[in-house]
């Protein structure tokens, strides 16, 4: 069995449908020379709106809008990111709900405080934390158009956005249907575009959602044919689905674990290049399984904020994670140059990580 973009489909699916296999040994030689290590980030959450032009079947982060007190407050940001820095975090998280200033009542709040767009507002908060603090911005601000991911890539050191699945059936289902920011020719093309402006990228599929095997295959695959052509995707996740309560999906059943461990394995092979990340919240019970298979990243884990997406659904104590785990910043090693990163934030990573690219330790 071939790997990369020799990866035959039928194999694809073979293992996707549970038919074929794939030794452990195979999958970890993939890892193990991309790296030797799991990784993580520590981070802090910052949510910078519940507010959403999509309404996904699956998602209780969104809120409808209210009269007031849609966005936080720059005061209430600023001092979580305060806090997060004492106490040792690397990287800002900010996520919010895709355009939220589509509703009137949301354009004027932010034009309160001085804003035309939450993209403003972003760019000022990413600002801050590039020019006034050690920490590093990581976004994922939803669809964007080529100049709004220029505009931010001096003071983001990564961005973020999930493809979910390149299947546009699923936008007439309840996984997708009534939510615009979720078409799959628009996200394929801000990930293009964040290459354009060599900005390192994380993206993943969200399985589970009533995609098919065959879907699955060609969402990794879109993924694959922008990565050959730019290279600037650091990190795929592979995020099983788990039924949320008062979601429009709340009775569909989760994903399994045995298709979650073929996803992965399919997309290990198909990767070899680029990090593989499981969400550790959603799978306490099953991660050393699931790192058996090729997977390399637990994502960002913080000691302030819970997961905003995931209420519910804890992060690991950093005690319990795997003996090899190594803390990188929100762009990962091989990013970690003038040609991905601004001036001042590369001169800020090469302080703070050693010679392979991660952070610092004590032992070091």
């Amino acid at each position: 069995m071939k790997t990369g973009m020799n990866l035959h489909k039928d194999d694809a699916l073979g293992i996707l449908g549970g038919i074929l296999d794939v030794e452990k040994d195979v999958l970890n030689s993939v890892k193990l020379s991309l790296s030797p290590h799991i990784t993580f980030s520590r981070n802090v959450f910052v949510p910078l709106t519940h507010v959403c032009r999509n309404n996904c079947g699956y998602c209780n982060f969104r809120r409808e809008p209210g009269a007031k007190n849609n966005i936080m407050k720059k005061k209430d940001a600023l001092a979580i990111i305060r806090e997060a820095e004492t106490l040792g975090c690397s990287e800002v998280l900010f996520t919010f709900g895709e355009r939220p200033e589509v509703h009137a009542v949301v354009r004027r709040e932010l034009s309160k405080i001085g804003y035309a767009s939450i993209i403003e507002y972003l760019a000022d908060l990413c600002e801050h934390v590039t020019y006034k603090t050690s920490l590093f911005a990581h976004s994922n601000p939803g669809v964007l158009e080529k100049s709004e991911i220029s505009d931010l890539k001096d003071i983001n050191a990564s961005m973020g956005l999930m493809l979910e699945t390149s299947s546009e059936r699923l936008m007439q289902e309840a996984a997708h249907k009534n939510s615009p920011g979720k078409d799959p020719k628009l996200r394929l093309e801000s990930i293009r575009m964040a290459g354009k402006c060599k900005v390192a990228f994380t993206t993943g599929l969200l399985i589970g959602i009533g995609e098919t095997d065959d879907e699955i295959y060609e969402s990794l695959m879109s993924l694959r044919k922008i990565q050959d052509k730019y290279g600037h995707i650091q990190e795929i996740i592979i995020q099983n689905f788990v039924p949320k309560k008062g979601t429009l999906m709340q009775d569909a059943a989760p994903v399994s674990l045995e298709k979650l461990k073929n996803v992965i394995k399919v997309a290990r092979l198909l990767f070899l290049d680029v990090a593989l990340q499981v969400p550790p919240n959603l799978n306490k019970m099953h991660l050393v399984e699931l790192l058996e298979l090729g997977a390399d990243d637990l994502g960002g884990i913080s000691p302030l904020t819970p997961d905003y997406v995931n209420l519910g659904h804890e992060w690991p104590k950093e005690s319990m994670l795997p003996p090899s785990i190594r803390e990188r910043l929100p762009v990962y090693p091989r990013f970690i140059n003038k040609e991905y990163l601004s001036e001042h934030n590369y001169e800020k990573a090469m302080l703070k990580v050693d010679e392979k690219g991660f952070v610092k330790t004590d032992d070091i």
